[in-house]
């Protein structure tokens, strides 16, 4: 099969093309990097790569996405070089399709960069489509820079309610043990959000029930548990435990949850 190099092969279909794209994010050097991301840049490589038929169908899986997938599950500093590049180049940026695909990859991206962190403060508005990919992202990626965007779309009005409350069931409750982030709950729960949010999130820091989710069987949020919980996340919890006792309306079943969780992370040593 002809090879991805130099000038953009004319004999390859759209999947060689990708399979090429594919063989230098896994098995490439610098200078095969250097060819990856010039053909990422080139408006005629990713014209032949995805059709526009492709770009219009619905759940037909593109080549770039497939791409920018393996670019993220290979992060190594000159992978996350090539996603870098993405971040602010205006041919790559055209189809909305792909901003989407980078924003999903740039989760592997630590520490972001003041480019990264303005891609996603750009695309984190309530009716452009993208916010549930950054949210996604942010907390995934869990650097303050990128936790601090997060925090500040859930203390702020831009989002309406009912979407902050999904990202607290879903976001907050799988990464509830990563310190950045439960360290951003503190000072929400120490600040201007609405008493009913900060109720929630307790409850998304401290128990789980399946009816947040409204009986859906296809999806349920990973609930981690205290064993992996590391010395600094059990004392940060403990401390969250104190503060939510003091600042937020107790339910039987939300102190309940909460001093079951406290026992739990006793019982693994503070």
């Amino acid at each position: 099969m002809p090879q991805l190099t130099g000038p953009i092969h004319p004999l390859l279909t759209s999947e060689e093309l990708m399979l090429s794209a594919l063989k230098l994010v896994h098995d490439g050097d610098a200078a095969d990097r250097k060819t990856l991301l010039g053909a990422l840049c080139s408006e005629e490589f990713l014209r032949r790569l995805d059709s526009e038929e492709a770009y219009l169908a619905d759940g037909e899986y593109l080549n770039i996405e497939r791409i920018l997938a393996n670019l993220a599950s290979n992060p190594t500093a000159g992978i996350q070089q090539v996603l870098l590049k993405l971040v602010d180049d205006e041919v790559f940026l055209a189809r909305g399709r792909r901003v989407a695909a980078l924003i999903r990859a740039s989760a592997v991206i630590k520490p972001p960069t003041k480019k990264l962190v303005r891609l996603w403060r750009d695309h984190f508005n309530r009716y452009d489509g993208y916010s549930p990919l950054t949210a996604l992202a942010l907390v995934e990626n869990g650097h303050p820079a990128a936790v601090a965007l997060f925090e500040q779309a859930l203390a702020g009005d831009v989002h309406d309610e009912s979407t902050r409350i999904a990202w607290m069931r879903v976001e907050v409750l799988e990464h509830r043990h990563d310190l950045p982030l439960l360290q951003a709950c503190e000072r929400l729960l120490r600040g201007k959000m609405k008493a009913r949010l900060k109720a929630i999130l307790v409850d998304c820091l401290f128990d789980y029930e399946h009816r947040w989710y409204g009986g859906a069987t296809h999806f349920y949020p990973r609930v981690p548990s205290p064993a992996n919980a590391t010395a600094a996340v059990r004392v940060q919890l403990v401390t969250m435990a104190d503060l939510a006792l003091e600042l937020v309306e107790m339910t039987p079943r939300r102190q309940g949850a909460i001093e079951k969780m406290v026992k739990a992370l006793h019982s693994e040593g503070l």
